[in-house]
């Protein structure tokens, strides 16, 4: 596998342990966040469960030898950021867009190295 995706597997990893923790436990900032887009805070939870979930996956599948973790992770991840862009689209707040857009982006990256449909 190369370094460069092994790496970036890592970051995205660590990231989505610290963003689903923040929401599992209950951080202030998405505690409103969720209320403000008129969510339940179970799906919050859960939200922060599927982030740290997937994270583990994808950083258990950097350190194996197949990596065969890496891909259904690497799904989670991406579904979330999508739910996360179709989120501020439906409630009119663009300019929050580009972080969730350029994480899915970077998680399908690492999906499709993974997956063995492009080798970067």
């Amino acid at each position: 596998m190369n370094t460069t995706i092994q790496i970036l597997q890592a970051l995205l990893g660590i990231a989505f342990v610290l963003f689903g923790t923040t929401k599992l436990i209950g951080v202030p900032f998405h505690v409103e966040n969720f209320r403000r887009w008129e969510y339940p805070q179970w799906f919050r939870r859960v939200t922060g469960l599927t982030e740290i979930t997937g994270a583990g996956l994808v950083l258990a599948g950097t350190l194996s030898a197949q990596g065969q973790l890496v891909t259904p992770g690497a799904v989670l991840l991406a579904g979330v950021m999508c739910g996360a862009v179709l989120t501020h689209l439906r409630t009119r707040e663009r300019h929050v867009i580009p972080l969730p857009l350029v994480l899915g982006v970077m998680m399908m990256a690492v999906l499709v190295s993974n997956t063995g449909l492009l080798v970067i």
